[in-house]
């Protein structure tokens, strides 16, 4: 299988939704119009719901990679690494082991499904959240993005497929992706187009990526500046099991709040850390809580504030406090990763939904 290294646009969301950083990055280079990439024309890139993994079809997630968009790929399958750059460097993203690139027809159907399943509605009003924001800006004029997406000669909204499972992610902390030395053949390049490399140099690259990442957390791993990803995720989709698993309507990644579970009386907020304790935990998500409460249109019953490490009888004073003194409700749920269970003993609840 031939390995391909594939640049991606930047995007600080994991690549889950778009953000509009990489249009504010790319305006800073050529201006003229035929020099232009395509995220700096309509402001997002096709590539920005890449990982996000919530919307799959037949145990395949379908996404679209600008550097795949020629003809000859169809019907191939291929090892994707893929790079991102903004101002500081470049750096890896991850590898997808197992990538295919569909045909015309399966990539109309998706779209077809998308659409059904109001997915589709849901990214238009994911563009919007970013166009919104940057106003000044002077894209190509459009009235329904997606459509610009499927019918301009790009080849349609999607056109790859790989399965989750065949992921692998290089960026380990929310603030450092896995550096690209200098002397490497992607400095030689800013446009999105494949490179290939043989599969001997892509292993031996990659190995060492691994290795300087892994050594990079054991040295960060307590500092209060540094999120774990990995670790991140285990939690969310351990509870986004544990909660399914227990009949609630569970969703992920959903204006942009971790997880929440939908009942008729309202909402039920989750967010997620992976700091050492829990008193850091509930430092950095307590302001994201009340912001994703105070802005959202729906009823929002509770926040729970969510942590791979224990309470302490001072935390849980706190949580305390927060709840009596402040009328707040909020909790802290310390959930185990291994055994996939609310760890009662190490949190402090205050709803009656747990």
């Amino acid at each position: 299988m031939e390995s391909i290294y594939c640049r991606i646009c930047w995007n600080t969301a994991r690549w889950k939704r778009p953000t509009g950083d990489a249009c504010l990055l790319e305006t800073r280079g050529n201006k003229k119009p035929e020099k232009q990439s395509w995220v700096r024309k309509t402001g997002f890139g096709h590539e920005e719901w890449l990982f996000n993994f919530d919307w799959e079809i037949n145990g395949h997630h379908y996404s679209y990679l600008q550097p795949m968009k020629s003809p000859k790929f169809k019907g191939a399958t291929y090892r994707i690494i893929t790079y991102t750059i903004n101002e500081i460097g470049r750096y890896f993203v991850a590898e997808i082991q197992k990538c295919s690139v569909i045909s015309e027809d399966e990539s109309r159907e998706i779209y077809r499904i998308y659409e059904e399943n109001g997915w589709l509605e849901t990214m238009r009003g994911q563009i919007g959240n970013v166009l919104g924001k940057m106003k000044e800006a002077n894209f190509m004029p459009y009235s329904d993005p997606l459509e610009l997406l499927n019918t301009s000669n790009s080849g349609g909204l999607f056109n790859i497929k790989f399965a989750t499972k065949d992921v692998h992610f290089f960026f380990y902390l929310s603030h450092m992706l896995a550096h690209i030395p200098r002397n490497h053949i992607l400095y030689r390049s800013s446009w999105y187009k494949p490179h290939f490399i043989s599969s001997g140099i892509c292993d031996q690259e990659l190995e060492r990526i691994k290795k300087k990442a892994e050594s990079y957390i054991m040295a960060q791993r307590f500092s209060p500046e540094k999120e774990i990803i990995l670790k991140h995720n285990e939690i969310q989709n351990g509870l986004a099991k544990y909660l399914n698993d227990r009949e609630f309507r569970v969703a992920t990644e959903r204006n942009y709040v971790d997880l929440q579970i939908i009942e008729n009386d309202g909402l039920y907020f989750f967010e997620v850390k992976s700091y050492a304790n829990a008193r850091q935990c509930m430092r950095i998500a307590l302001g994201q809580l009340i912001e994703y409460q105070y802005y959202s249109s729906e009823n929002v019953k509770h926040l729970f504030i969510v942590g791979e490490s224990r309470a302490t009888p001072s935390d849980i004073k706190y949580v305390n406090f927060l709840n009596n003194k402040f009328k707040l409700p909020i909790s802290y749920i310390c959930f185990d990763t291994k055994s996939c269970v609310i760890d009662k003993g190490g949190s402090c609840i205050h709803s009656r939904l747990l």
